[in-house]
């Protein structure tokens, strides 16, 4: 009856830390500024380098007068967001997306750009839902694309180099 009692004791206590070892294995321990965690996500019109953890989101991110979302990908309160404005072809071969960002303003202050390989992009907070974000315009054959990434404002410095990366991944197809 002993031995019984000493196995049965041994079981338990075996189930117990499979249990524990389960739990701890499972949690959240993301690290997505962990590029070697990082994976391609294609798309109809484009790809981009991001998180494995960001799943695609049927969630609406910010998009401007006329533009339309075309994916977004989020982890917990981090974004990347893409959408498109359709642009008749010779005003898009006209169009300086450098200049475009330059002569813009958000909330009385001139945007900054700043270059990609394929476009620009430009640094902005929203006070009043404490985030900030990245966009970064690129053109296509007949649109504008619109990619922005965004975290809570207090998370800023931990993601800005990640955000800026995964905008420099983005390549239209």
């Amino acid at each position: 009856m002993k031995k019984l009692l000493v196995a049965a004791a041994i079981l338990l206590s075996i189930a117990a830390c499979a249990v524990i070892i389960f739990n701890v294995s499972s949690g959240k321990n993301v690290d997505i500024t962990d590029q070697s965690e990082w994976e391609y996500v294609s798309h109809d019109e484009f790809t981009a380098k991001l998180p494995s953890a960001m799943e695609s989101s049927s969630k609406l991110y910010s998009t401007s007068s006329g533009s339309a979302q075309i994916a977004c990908y989020t982890y917990d309160d981090i974004v990347f967001s893409v959408a498109k404005k359709a642009i008749p072809a010779d005003q898009l071969k006209s169009l300086n997306l450098k200049e475009y960002i330059q002569n813009t303003t958000i909330n009385g202050e001139r945007l900054v750009p700043v270059k990609l390989t394929n476009g620009y992009y430009y640094k902005t907070t929203n006070n009043s839902n404490e985030r900030y974000q990245m966009e970064a315009l690129f053109k296509g054959k007949n649109a504008v694309y619109s990619v922005t990434a965004g975290c809570p404002m207090d998370e800023s410095a931990e993601y800005e180099e990640s955000m800026i990366a995964w905008l420099e991944s983005f390549s239209l197809n």
